[in-house]
């Protein structure tokens, strides 16, 4: 595929943002099974969007959650198929990680689905380390979710920070094969 050209947006309007969960929904099953939550996207810390520049268009996704903490989750990272394979999430993680640094974040995690091979390599490809192994009965049948976390900050707690986090998930000691 031709390389697009793509810029990126940390300060979304509103019309941008509903592009940007429309984009989350037709990715449903990939990252999620169910719809995504509307109103904790849009309350999320910080939205970040790639644009294609040629045609105005959402073509990707990736917030800092609603977490008022120091420790908070990065998700909702999409990108559209046609735009896949170009760097576009990997650009998107990497604008995550610097805002996190500059709102003096001491630590993020992502949760994501055991088998999404492609985010999991590039969040080891980050510096991510494996924090635990969780599942999830929401919406059909048990999902399995690996958490990793990155600290931001020298001398991190990580244990008190990430204690309080994936309380809705059920912790496992591994995934079973399927």
């Amino acid at each position: 595929m031709k390389k697009q050209n793509i810029g990126y947006l940390s300060e979304p309007n509103a019309q941008q943002i509903e592009a940007a969960a429309d984009l989350l929904d037709r990715g449903k099953g990939e990252i999620t099974p169910l719809p995504i939550d509307r109103i904790r996207f849009r309350r999320s810390r910080k939205i970040f969007l790639a644009i294609d520049e040629a045609t105005k268009q959402v073509v990707g996704v990736g917030a800092l959650k609603d977490d008022p903490n120091d420790a908070v989750e990065i998700g909702y990272l999409r990108v559209e198929p046609a735009y896949r394979g170009q760097g576009i999430g990997y650009a998107l993680m990497r604008i995550k990680i610097e805002e996190a640094y500059q709102l003096k974040l001491q630590l993020i995690y992502a949760n994501i689905k055991h088998n999404n091979q492609s985010t999991l390599a590039m969040l080891n490809k980050l510096g991510f380390e494996h924090w635990g192994y969780y599942k999830s009965g929401r919406g059909k049948g048990t999902l399995y979710w690996i958490c990793l976390y990155l600290t931001l900050a020298p001398n991190v707690n990580v244990e008190a920070l990430m204690s309080k986090k994936n309380t809705n998930l059920i912790p496992i000691n591994f995934i079973p094969k399927q």
